[in-house]
């Protein structure tokens, strides 16, 4: 069964002994810290690439890809020829003037927000080109949106939010004087381990999920 938010909800709860009717942390602050363990797993395990088309505009440098990325990973400019990669960041504004024999086209990228720069402007409008990228694993719009994560995924994400969540009740535990219970955190050896079993099976191509 797919992961939703309310599952993930129910699931840091119950992990937390947070299952009181008087709770410490409210739907909204799980609601958050989930969505900060939903961008470190896109991170830490990568989705696998995907693509994007967009068009070219006459004297246009920058193009704005309107998705969430971990990585931009190749440019097809024109379709079916991959771009080099500059090795320095290109600077904004107008083309640079090239030497004599010209500038090779390159591209360099920024992630937030996700934006593809080409060192030399098309000098034409409308032609197809693609960009390659690693996606983030999209947030879910409401409590009952399908998150698209593997089953052992979903446990780790509500391993990653109580990991962050019990953090934050020991700093504000911290600034009253009072010592939560436990030297570490319980839940950060966990995390780590299952991280280390995913990206085993994920090198091995075994991928079973796993609770």
């Amino acid at each position: 069964m797919p992961w939703t938010l309310a599952m993930l909800r129910a699931r840091v709860r119950r992990e937390l002994g947070d299952t009181e009717a008087v709770r410490l942390w409210s739907d909204e602050a799980v609601a958050d810290h989930l969505a900060d363990a939903i961008r470190e797993l896109s991170h830490a395990l990568p989705r696998d690439p995907v693509s994007i088309a967009l068009t070219t505009v006459a004297g246009q440098r920058d193009y704005a890809l309107g998705v969430d990325v971990v990585q931009i990973v190749a440019v097809e400019l024109p379709l079916g020829t991959m771009v080099p990669e500059a090795r320095a960041p290109l600077p904004a504004g107008d083309s640079p003037a090239p030497p004599s024999g010209g500038y090779a086209q390159a591209w360099t990228a920024t992630t937030r927000p996700a934006t593809v720069r080409l060192r030399n402007a098309p000098a034409t409008s409308g032609a197809s080109f693609r960009v390659h990228y690693i996606p983030m694993i999209a947030l879910p719009a409401g409590d009952g949106e399908a998150i698209a994560v593997a089953e052992d995924e979903g446990a780790l994400l509500a391993l990653l939010a109580c990991r962050s969540l019990w953090e934050l009740r020991r700093l504000a535990d911290a600034k009253r004087g009072l010592r939560t219970p436990g030297a570490a955190n319980p839940f950060a050896a966990r995390v780590e381990a299952m991280l280390r079993r995913r990206t085993r099976r994920a090198r091995g191509g075994v991928m079973r999920d796993e609770q």
